[in-house]
């Protein structure tokens, strides 16, 4: 069995949960819809898909995994993945303004390989336009964070 078609059957099982879970809301009528009419839509959606992928894909002999190569494509969106659950899990305790230039400096600096001068000043200069913006301007509250700022 393939990884395409090991692929479609983590799919069909991701959707028979979503109908499941969908099922366990009130649907309601198409005029009048329930919490779960979408979920259960879109499951059925993805659980017909799938079904279609199943019938329809052809056996193939695939190639070993090469980690390497699949590492180095996917070396930069894991990485900014990983800031933006940094960002999250951290947000509350340092605060908007010290989350947001040290995001915004790793990002530009470890995710893209922007010079660390370069990084530095846009991290600095998104902080300070985050700040302006979302605080002074549309007067969002913003956790203060540990540090008081």
């Amino acid at each position: 069995m393939g990884g395409r078609r090991i692929t479609l059957l983590v799919l069909m099982g991701v959707a028979i949960y979503g109908i499941w879970s969908a099922l366990q809301m009130p649907i309601g009528k198409i005029q009048d819809q329930g919490p779960g009419f979408f979920p259960l839509v879109l499951s059925g959606l993805l659980l017909f898909l799938s079904i279609l992928g199943l019938i329809f894909s052809k056996e193939e002999k695939e190639a070993p995994l090469d980690w390497k190569k699949i590492w180095g494509e996917f070396r930069i969106p894991v990485r900014i993945v990983f800031l933006s659950l940094g960002a999250i899990y951290f947000w509350e305790f340092l605060g908007f303004l010290i989350i947001c230039p040290l995001f915004l400096f790793l990002l530009f600096f470890w995710a893209s390989g922007f010079r660390l001068w370069k990084a530095l000043a846009l991290g600095a200069a998104g902080g300070l336009i985050g700040w302006a913006f979302f605080i002074k301007l549309l007067g969002v509250a913003m956790p203060i964070g540990t540090f008081g700022f």
